[in-house]
């Protein structure tokens, strides 16, 4: 008994709007998902008043529903459900946005190209900014951009001395 209150602890706790998980916004599954769920909240959270007069009658107390309160409690079940539901639609009509943005974006790229691995791709040569060859596998965390440009920093902006020494 204590193992399955554990292992239904762990599958609580595990995230649901994660890549492949229940609520994932880039996936119809997981938009769709949303979508029912937040309408059923919506739905439960608008009939509550109707649902505790029914349940305080069904056990013999009464109870009379106050309509300000009810009316208060439906602007704040659609205050609660309707960003999620609009947000799951929008995030609907985003996921082949997404994937073609995804796929535009792979284009040319090393994995792209017939017959050439990854180390092809990053150990060539290129020429840096200034005519220089930057070795694009030993740059700093990869950028080539950055790789030879003095620091521009406001610190050293006009500090005599501190230019970079043309390398013999």
């Amino acid at each position: 008994m204590i193992e399955r209150i554990k292992e239904w602890d762990r599958w609580m706790s595990k995230p649901r709007s994660g890549p492949g998980q229940t609520f994932d916004p880039n996936s119809y599954r997981g938009c769709i998902n949303a979508f029912f769920f937040l309408i059923s909240i919506t739905v439960a959270l608008w009939n509550f008043d109707e649902a505790y007069s029914f349940l305080s009658n069904f056990l013999g107390e009464p109870f009379e529903i106050n309509r300000a309160k009810q009316s208060w409690h439906q602007i704040c079940a659609l205050a609660i459900g309707l960003p999620g539901i609009f947000w799951s639609v929008f995030a609907f009509i985003m996921v082949p946005i997404k994937r073609r943005r995804a796929i535009e974006s792979a284009k040319g790229q090393w994995f792209d190209q017939d017959g050439q691995t990854r180390s092809d791709a990053l150990s060539r040569k290129d020429e840096g900014e200034g005519g220089r060859e930057v070795d694009t596998a030993s740059a700093d965390a990869g950028s080539k951009r950055h790789a030879n440009r003095p620091h521009r920093g406001r610190r050293h902006q006009h500090q005599p001395g501190l230019e970079q020494q043309p390398k013999q």
